[in-house]
């Protein structure tokens, strides 16, 4: 059997949970008083940050500051799952001696060369068509050039009574690693499993759910034979 069906339900799975945002940022090269990056109006009119060959954005070397923001809209659902009551996170990882990170006009987070990653809680558990700012001030190293290297949207659940697609997509790939190493020879069975996610459950998220956690079932009952 085809195992890059796994592959495939991984990649769906993660669609429905997290989104790439990089691409979406403006950005402003003047430094901006604080208490103006929580105005939309203004940070609609900056331009896009253009990406480099790693999609990074970059900022120039020398303690350069650089502003960068985004609006988020919530949607009522990401690719048929819906998301209403989800926790939303911001992932982020950048190259920057100072970062600065604000949600709202609120300060929430700071980082620096040594700590340079985080997920911020945007929303504890969101609703459709709500609005949120983020805006990060970045500062670039002395002798290198900062950037701001990755950037995504996390929607998950903070329940034990519900599962989120993205965890799910996370066990699968931990699954398959085992196994392609381990016992390939289980790939079969693994596919198999995979292949009976009802997609055509969605948008009715109490069915997909239902759907997850048999195949989760299924998974650790073929995980424990291995053991």
């Amino acid at each position: 059997m085809d195992s890059s069906l796994i592959s495939e339900a991984i990649e769906r799975l993660n669609q429905m949970a997290r989104l790439n945002v990089q691409i979406s940022w403006r950005y402003c090269s003047s430094d901006t008083p604080d208490a103006n990056i929580g105005i939309s109006t203004q940070i609609l009119n900056w331009p896009i940050a253009q990406l480099n060959v790693k999609g990074h954005i970059t900022i120039p070397a020398g303690g350069q500051v650089l502003w960068l923001a985004q609006q988020f809209i919530i949607p009522e659902d990401l690719h048929g799952y819906p998301l209403t009551d989800l926790a939303l996170r911001l992932g982020l990882t950048w190259w920057a001696k100072d970062v600065k990170i604000f949600v709202n006009g609120s300060l929430v987070q700071s980082g620096d060369l040594f700590d340079a990653s985080t997920r911020v809680l945007l929303i504890p558990s969101v609703k459709t068509g709500e609005e949120i700012i983020v805006a990060l001030r970045l500062v670039s190293p002395d002798n290198d050039q900062g950037a701001l290297m990755r950037s995504h949207l996390v929607y998950e659940s903070n329940s034990d009574d519900r599962l989120d697609p993205g965890f799910v997509a996370d066990e699968l790939t931990i699954l398959q690693r085992y196994l392609e190493t381990e016992a390939p020879e289980k790939l079969d069975s693994m596919t198999v499993a995979v292949t009976l996610i009802n997609w055509a459950a969605l948008p009715d998220g109490q069915f997909f759910k239902q759907s997850l956690a048999i195949l989760r079932q299924n998974l650790a009952n073929l995980s424990s034979n291995e053991t």
